[in-house]
Formats: C-alpha cells, structure tokens, sequence
C-alpha cells in the first residue's frame, strides 16, 4: 500500500467533454480490500460529515465545488477550500475528524469509500461538530 498525503490531486483523463478517473486504479488499496463504496450529493450550503470513524478508513473523493474541508486529528485542525476544478481524494485513518461543505450554486459530489462494511445496527460513526 502506497504512503498517501491527506489530501490528493485525483488523476484524471480530460478533453472538450470533462473529465474521467478510474478511481479503482488510484486507490492506495486494491479492490478487494474495499468494502463499501456509496456516492452522496451535496446541495448548496450542506455539510457532510462532522463526525469520524473509530475502525475504518475512509477516503473521499470530492467532485465539485467550491468546498471547504475541515480534519481534526488529536487537537490538530486542518481548512482547506477546494475551488472544484479537479476531483479531490481525502485519506481518513481512523479518528480523523472530517466535514465537508459545498458553497456552490449546483450541486457537488462525494465518492466515499471505505475499507469495512456499513454495520447499520452499530454504524462506526462518532458525531463531531465541525462546521456550524
């Protein structure tokens, strides 16, 4: 498994029409180690997020913006505003506090994934209030 920066250029392949990512082949894990992946929407002014996760890793790919990321992680804060020219991917180690919020006009969405399953009877989510 490759060494990841919290947060990384998407690779993407671009022309006249936009553009495309095989996101199976950016990924620092193989496909088989991933074991949920779900696709969220962002209407304008919504937050996503504010909480963290006590066993997973997720990584999150933001597509679209403008966005602003807020990760908390043992008293250390991070924002950074994502202007949504090119998809973003956001490494989320377990205990990571993260939230994202879309400050755009359309709508702006979130690839996430994830190395264990959703357990619906016992999420492993912890609510955190990172952005208001």
């Amino acid at each position: 498994m490759n060494e990841r920066q919290p947060m990384d250029n998407v690779q993407t392949s671009a022309d006249e029409r936009g553009w495309v990512s095989n996101l199976l082949d950016f990924l620092p894990v193989s496909s088989a180690q991933l074991k949920n992946v779900h696709l969220v929407e962002m209407k304008p002014g919504t937050v996503r997020g504010n909480h963290r996760h006590r066993v997973q890793t997720e990584w999150i790919v933001i597509c679209g913006g403008p966005c602003l990321v807020v990760t908390e992680s043992e008293d250390q804060r991070s924002e950074r505003y994502l202007t949504g020219d090119q998809p973003m991917m956001l490494t989320l180690p377990p205990g990571v506090a993260h939230a994202v919020q879309y400050n755009g006009d359309h709508r702006a969405y979130l690839v996430c994934l994830t190395d264990t399953p959703y357990n619906f009877q016992d999420p492993d989510v912890e609510r955190i209030t990172l952005i208001e």
